[in-house]
């Protein structure tokens, strides 16, 4: 889950009595998402404030904050992106579980619904497919399905990076320590999205996962600018 490769890795950082706290919460709210589809991004939103923007919000009042009521708005933005990273990274597995969790508006937008909404059996066995492609179509050049399979992939973590984006102004209102570690929950998200993004054949193949390296990087980044909040948004990097 995406929630385990930010946040749990990162609970060192905090007192052992909101450490404790923030594990109870975390293994408590793991994202299991219902078997029906959604037709857009609006009917799929309300599941991620109700599950994973819940957690955000608990882990903020763990936190504590200088503005509970904007820590707490932040919060539930942090929650529903990495909601949205752990049903991009966890996408095959859903699929093989019955579970299609891409709304079918995007679905036929990438040229991947026809007379209706692709089946979870039907992505499950596209999945299979996309895990050995030309490096060409990873790039992101042709492919057929498989490479609007990969573009839809892209469009979902462009997507998250913009709701990290929302939530990134929560570390303005913790302490140090709180801010280190949302900071590094934060980041950590973003670099599972950028290996998502740079092979999505992989990430078809099983679910991505940070080394030892990159947690560390992230970890000592967080430590070293805690506070750091970028003005840009993550679509203007791309141009």
């Amino acid at each position: 889950m995406a929630w385990s490769e930010g946040p749990r890795w990162g609970l060192r950082l905090l007192p052992r009595g909101k450490r404790r706290a923030l594990a109870g919460a975390i293994e408590g709210t793991r994202m299991d998402l219902p078997g029906a589809c959604y037709a857009s991004f609006e009917e799929l939103l309300p599941d991620g404030r109700s599950t994973g923007g819940a957690l955000g919000r608990r882990c903020a009042e763990i936190l504590g904050s200088r503005d509970p009521r904007a820590a707490a708005r932040f919060a539930d933005d942090l929650g529903v992106a990495l909601t949205l990273v752990e049903l991009l990274r966890d996408l095959p597995e859903h699929a093989r579980r019955g579970r299609v969790c891409i709304p079918a508006q995007e679905l036929m937008r990438y040229h991947l619904h026809d007379d209706g909404a692709l089946g979870a059996q039907a992505l499950h066995a596209l999945a299979l497919q996309g895990r050995t492609a030309e490096p060409s179509v990873v790039a992101g050049f042709d492919g057929g399905d498989v490479g609007q399979l990969y573009a839809l992939m892209r469009f979902q973590a462009l997507r998250a990076r913009d709701w990290l984006h929302r939530a990134a102004p929560l570390v303005l209102l913790l302490d140090r320590r709180g801010a280190t570690y949302v900071t590094a929950s934060i980041g950590g998200a973003r670099r599972l999205l950028r290996n998502i993004e740079q092979h999505p054949d992989l990430a078809l193949t099983a679910p991505v996962r940070l080394s030892r390296r990159e947690r560390a990087w992230v970890l000592a980044k967080a430590l070293l600018r805690p506070y750091r909040v970028s003005e840009q948004h993550p679509a203007e990097r791309m141009l």
